[in-house]
């Protein structure tokens, strides 16, 4: 099936001063039949046509805590096509361990709302403030392979909170312009605060989603990086915060008080508070359990299904949940630009 979008959205703008307004916008986007990379060639071992290829992984069933580490998978074909295989089988290749199809079965679903507070140009001054509050859910995040789902028999624990959502994001702009003027008849202060423009901003945004993996094949479906516990849902971790300062300052010099020709010179700043932002978490929480099967890392008690990647922690570099990048730190650039 082909993929496609609804959307739908209703905005109500009110002018509070000559020069200032105020506009709310609710916005709606609903992708369905997205292309979704779902394994074939594996079934639940135990489950009817599926028996545990061996003994030993029988008795793993027996003791196997389910609501950790989810459904035993085994692969279907074991080398000769017999009435197991025809019951689970998709493909009849030993060899093939990895058979994916690419099913248009995905969808997301995009809720929000912006409040816009923006100023038009006058006495000097321009500015425009949005907060955008949104929720994004989806089952799917790539057209790739590399983000097949863990669970291929259980697909419905798939949707969660999108890669890409944004729950607040906060943007503050303005334009500010010299009210003194250059030229004969002024004195040099006025000269020199003359054709001069400071552009400042502010982002603020929280945290973007992130899977919690196990880094091994737990479920043995021949797949280690996509691999999670059970009960620890796709994109339930949440990455940093970000924030930055950002402002440009530029000075006009003329050849003529009327005349266009004329030599600018600009710095632009960015993160001018030097704060870190960190842009990833080392997603990566190694499992351990005990006798019982359940996990006995810190991180992966039964009541924690919302980590954060925390400065408060003295992680060191490559430890579950540290940081592991960063966003540029402050930046200047100086520019020259000439007018004619």
């Amino acid at each position: 099936k082909n993929n496609y979008a609804i959307q739908a959205n209703l905005g109500i703008q009110r002018q509070i001063t000559r020069s200032m307004s105020l506009e709310v916008v609710y916005q709606m986007y609903h992708g369905l039949h997205i292309q979704q990379p779902v394994p074939l060639n594996y079934c639940e071992a135990g489950t009817p046509g599926c028996p545990a290829t061996n003994a030993a992984q029988a008795a793993a069933l027996l003791t196997r805590n389910f609501r950790v580490l989810g459904p035993l998978l085994r692969v279907c074909s074991t080398g000769v096509l017999n009435q197991t295989d025809t019951q689970c089988g998709r493909v009849n290749d030993a060899g093939i361990t990895q058979f994916t199809d690419y099913q248009s079965r995905g969808s997301s679903i995009y809720h929000g709302v912006t409040f816009s507070l923006t100023k038009r140009f006058s006495d000097y001054f321009s500015f425009q403030a949005n907060y955008t509050f949104s929720k994004a859910i989806d089952d799917q995040t790539d057209f790739n392979s590399a983000f097949a789902p863990p669970f291929p028999t259980r697909l419905n624990t798939e949707r969660s909170l999108s890669t890409f959502d944004v729950r607040n994001n906060f943007v503050v702009s303005g334009v500010f312009q010299s009210p003194f003027k250059g030229g004969a008849g002024h004195n040099f202060a006025s000269r020199a605060l003359a054709d001069m423009t400071f552009s400042p901003s502010i982002f603020i945004r929280s945290g973007i989603p992130f899977t919690i993996r196990t880094g091994t094949d737990i479920n043995g479906d021949t797949r280690s990086g996509t691999d999670r516990l059970f009960y620890i849902g796709r994109n339930t971790g949440i990455g940093p915060n970000y924030r930055s300062v950002n402002a440009r300052l530029a000075k006009s010099f003329r050849f003529g008080a009327e005349s266009p020709k004329r030599i600018e010179i600009s710095a632009d700043g960015s993160n001018l508070f030097n704060r870190t932002n960190f842009a990833s978490v080392n997603e990566l929480v190694p499992t351990a359990f005990d006798a019982a099967g359940n996990p006995t890392a810190v991180d992966y008690l039964f009541s924690t299904v919302r980590l954060k990647g925390r400065r408060d922690r003295d992680f060191r570099r490559g430890d579950p949940l540290s940081f592991t990048s960063a966003f540029n730190a402050r930046q200047i650039l100086l520019g020259l630009k000439f007018a004619f």
